[in-house]
């Protein structure tokens, strides 16, 4: 999370010819907003990537194990059919 930092604000306020009162006013509710705001964070985006990263791996572990199992019925089926057809 980025910091505000209120000391430099309002000293630029000050500088450009704003009363302190009003220049401490105005980077007060600067501050609220910014403490208040919802908004994404790079770790945020990074985290979230890594949870993605182990929903797909884990979806396609699954796969492969459902994939296998479908080739082995496959396998045995195909050995069946056969093994029928070779003792007509």
């Amino acid at each position: 999370m980025t910091n505000f930092d209120t000391y430099t604000f309002i000293k630029t306020l000050q500088d450009k010819g704003m009363p302190e009162a009003q220049a401490k006013a105005i980077s007060d509710g600067l501050r609220n907003c910014h403490d208040s705001s919802d908004y994404v964070t790079k770790l945020d985006i990074a985290c979230l990537e890594a949870r993605l990263d182990k929903k797909i791996s884990d979806v396609l572990h699954r796969q492969t194990k459902m994939l296998g199992g479908m080739m082995i019925g496959a396998i045995t089926l195909t050995t069946c059919v056969l093994g029928i057809d070779n003792s007509v």
